[in-house]
């Protein structure tokens, strides 16, 4: 969208600084489906997205669960200070069938239930996110769209450079 957008404002300029900033943002998602990953050891769990990642030690994770909007499952930690996070790597999806994602939560929670002790372990109340995940979906696409839209039409109401 923003080549299209550009290219309508700017012509070939803007297609040529469009296109290349929107491969870069493509490449830094694709470099984070593979770089991304979640380790499990005595400690803690660490998530890795850049760098050495950061880690949660046990006694600050309450609650380990898999988030699931249709066919997408992820598995994410809850903290004890109430923040939310998805562990990269541990994820299904129609586009990423990960064959061994069941072991892998299995081994998760088994660090888990190993390290903390039950009273520790506290589910945290459902957020609307939680009750709708799919609605929360459509919320966000829906302001994005709309977001978009006025953009165009700002863009479009500007008429051409001269």
């Amino acid at each position: 969208m923003p080549v299209v957008v550009s290219s309508v404002r700017l012509g070939e300029a803007g297609i040529l600084w469009g296109l290349p900033v929107f491969l870069v943002f493509g490449a830094v998602g694709v470099y984070l489906r593979f770089r991304a990953a979640t380790t499990v050891g005595p400690a803690g769990i660490t998530v890795i997205w850049f760098g050495a990642g950061r880690s949660y030690p046990w006694h600050r994770i309450q609650w380990l669960d898999i988030r699931t909007s249709g066919s997408t499952h992820d598995a994410r930690i809850h903290l004890t200070d109430g923040r939310r996070r998805v562990l990269p790597g541990l994820h299904r999806s129609v586009f990423y069938s990960s064959p061994n994602f069941e072991d892998n939560i299995r081994q998760v929670d088994a660090w888990w239930k190993a390290s903390t002790h039950p009273s520790a372990r506290i589910r945290p109340p459902l957020k609307f996110r939680d009750r709708h995940p799919m609605g929360f979906g459509w919320l966000v696409t829906l302001a994005v769209l709309v977001a978009v839209t006025l953009l165009v039409v700002a863009v479009l109401a500007t008429g051409s450079p001269k």
